[in-house]
């Protein structure tokens, strides 16, 4: 599903992180904050940036319009 070059984010936020491998559904990123982290997770916990920060504004406009009913 992922590609190295691929920037992508855990399912329940952080940072973006960079693809950096790939095998048997594993995925190896790499992110900076102060310093370089490495990593490796499980796919079903990554999504591409550009996905979640779809679901993130349709989230939001879901709040949105609970607030305005209260």
């Amino acid at each position: 599903m992922f590609k190295p070059g691929d920037m992508v984010i855990k399912t329940t936020g952080g940072n973006k992180m960079r693809v950096t491998e790939t095998s048997s559904g594993m995925v190896t990123c790499i992110w900076a904050t102060d310093t370089i982290h490495t990593d490796t997770f499980p796919e079903v916990e990554l999504m591409t940036v550009d996905t979640y920060e779809v679901r993130s504004a349709q989230q939001s406009g879901r709040n949105d319009k609970i607030n305005q009913l209260f």
